[in-house]
């Protein structure tokens, strides 16, 4: 999937404008030109493979609020006992897994006209 980077794709809110990304998008979905602006979508996600997009799409997880934890892993960690803890629960570096999953619970808390969410690693900052 290309679409992250597609170039028809409208960044701002004006939803009478048409975009070729909103047509391409709702015809393949079902999804509606205001629900597709409405929440994240999963092309958004950070730093994340073209092979790992499209199986999310082929599943219809379209949005980063359908995402679940062990989507986000890495292949070579979906085997090990207690990964998921590993992206929940990070140490004092966070991993590009752990990135996502921040990125995934913003997205799930966040509304139309919220303030963006950090997160700050108070202990990693003192140590800086």
């Amino acid at each position: 999937a290309n679409c992250g980077s597609c170039e028809y794709r409208l960044i701002d809110d004006d939803i009478d404008k048409n975009s070729g990304f909103d047509v391409c998008w709702s015809k393949t979905t079902g999804l509606s030109k205001e629900e597709l602006r409405s929440h994240p979508l999963v092309i958004d996600l950070f730093d994340t493979p073209k092979r790992t997009i499209n199986n999310l799409i082929s599943q219809k997880k379209y949005f980063l609020s359908n995402l679940e934890a062990s989507d986000l892993q890495p292949q070579n960690e979906k085997n090990k006992k207690n990964s998921r803890v590993n992206i929940e629960s990070p140490g004092e570096k966070i991993s590009g897994s752990q990135r996502q999953w921040y990125q995934v619970l913003t997205a799930r808390n966040a509304t139309k006209n919220s303030t963006p969410q950090y997160i700050l690693r108070e202990e990693s900052m003192k140590r800086e």
